[in-house]
């Protein structure tokens, strides 16, 4: 056999010592192992018995993962999911020691590295909590294409963001501000103009951004996709500077402090998608969206209703030039008394709304719509599509 996926229904369970053995000593040559629907108590020496593996998937208990696994030389991915924060890794992972295939590492909820990865194949890096400072654990994965990452908010607003321009092959990277504490007014970013000009996509989640710094974000010459999740900005209103965001395709915003949003066509020629989430004080979509020729879907999740019926008048002008593909996406919580749903009659007769209610699942905070359109597990959601006929 040479893959073990083990997937109980609806539920984690505990496996027994007995159990986790018998799994690692019965099955020497299997190369796919998928077991984090299973508590591990311990993960016994036999795994590093285990060296045709290629895919290793775990929950344990333990806060560190052992070093046994470091005997797995095929090894090249590299799943941990568990309960204590950060997960440690306190053995070496370099091209000297048997690990030399390993690409991807995913620890949840979050990776300490005792030592640096020193491995010119690892290619994702998740949830790996950086230090401020040089990072040694990073210096020596040149090849690094993604990366997410916790850094520290300090007391004083700061944050210990590290520079991260030496890796020169990253593609994306994801930044999780760890700030437990009250946020000031005055947040502070270290190193934010030293990220890699390589990046294509970048996430920003629970942060505290000034709006000066969506500049930096918007130097980067190959950035696609930008999404701030849960980001308090400094200021109700945000006005872009000319010849930034030249390439960008998608943009997301969760802002509840967003008010008023100034731009022309020309800050963003190649976007391609916008998504608005819990934007609950912004006024009005900006009317030169519409005048963005790749501009194909506009998504608003819970706005207020003069910002539904601005994205309408989009929508509505758009249509005598001819532009079909163009989109209206509206997500309300509450399909009899949501806030959007009393433009409902203005939308249906003049551009043929289709309502359709999904019970859905999704959170606030969830990423969505880079291909698809996710929705919200948590209740009834009302989906208005405009289509135009």
């Amino acid at each position: 056999m040479r893959s073990f996926l083990y997937f109980p229904w609806g539920f984690t369970c505990g496996f027994t010592e007995e159990n986790v053995s018998f799994i690692y000593s019965a099955f020497k040559h299997i190369r796919v192992l998928e077991l984090k629907s299973v508590l591990a108590p311990f993960l016994p020496t036999e795994i590093g018995q285990l060296v045709q593996l290629r895919y290793l998937s775990l929950r344990i208990s333990e806060p560190v993962i052992p070093e046994s696994v470091s005997t797995l030389w095929n090894l090249q991915t590299l799943v941990v999911y568990g309960f204590m924060c950060p997960m440690g890794i306190d053995f070496h992972v370099s091209k000297d020691n048997s690990m030399t295939n390993l690409r991807h590492i995913y620890i949840w909820p979050s990776l300490r590295l005792q030592y640096p990865l020193a491995s010119s194949k690892v290619q994702t890096i998740s949830n790996l909590r950086l230090p401020f400072g040089r990072q040694p654990v990073l210096e020596m994965t040149p090849n690094l294409k993604m990366l997410a990452c916790v850094v520290l908010q300090l007391s004083d607003g700061l944050v210990l963001l590290p520079p991260l321009d030496t890796l020169v092959h990253l593609e994306k990277l994801k930044i999780y501000i760890d700030n437990d504490l009250s946020l000031p007014e005055q947040a502070r970013f270290t190193c934010l103009n030293r990220l890699p000009h390589t990046l294509k996509k970048v996430t920003f989640s629970n942060c505290c951004l000034p709006w000066k710094d969506l500049s930096e974000l918007g130097r980067l010459p190959n950035l696609e996709i930008l999404k701030i999740l849960r980001g308090i900005f400094q200021g109700p209103r945000w006005d872009p500077n000319d010849g930034e965001f030249k390439k960008l395709k998608v943009l997301k915003i969760q802002s509840p402090e967003l008010a008023e949003w100034n731009m022309s066509s020309d800050h963003f020629p190649a976007l391609e998608r916008l998504v608005m989430d819990s934007c609950r004080r912004l006024k009005e979509i900006p009317m030169c969206l519409g005048e963005i020729p790749t501009m194909g879907l506009i998504e608003l999740r819970w706005p207020r209703s003069s910002a539904a019926e601005s994205a309408r008048q989009i929508i509505e002008e758009q249509q005598c030039p001819g532009n079909d593909w163009l989109k209206l996406v509206i997500y309300d919580r509450d399909r009899r008394k949501g806030p959007t749903w009393a433009f409902k009659e203005k939308l249906c007769p003049d551009l043929g709304v289709e309502f359709v209610h999904i019970d859905s699942s999704d959170s606030e905070d969830s990423e969505s719509t880079d291909d698809r359109i996710q929705v919200s597990k948590s209740g009834m959601v009302t989906v208005a599509v405009v289509k135009l006929t």
